[in-house]
């Protein structure tokens, strides 16, 4: 929502700057909060994912992936 709300006052903005619209309606409204994903990096969580993969057949990628950084459909 981040993403689209810039993208709409960025637009609107040019909007008003060329004549087109008369105010910019994006400018009002707060921006919503940028949530932040945890890492998985820390070493309990990365020891956590490996036991969880080694209970199944693809324990290899899972292990490969988590130390190349490699990303779902990359390996």
């Amino acid at each position: 929502m981040h993403h689209v709300h810039r993208t709409a006052r960025t637009a609107l903005g040019e909007a008003v700057r060329r004549g087109y619209a008369t105010i910019n309606a994006a400018t009002r409204p707060k921006a919503p909060r940028v949530w932040r994903m945890r890492s998985s990096r820390t070493p309990s969580r990365r020891c956590r994912l490996l036991e969880a993969a080694g209970e199944g057949r693809n324990s290899a990628r899972w292990a490969l992936a988590l130390a190349l950084g490699l990303r779902q459909g990359k390996c």
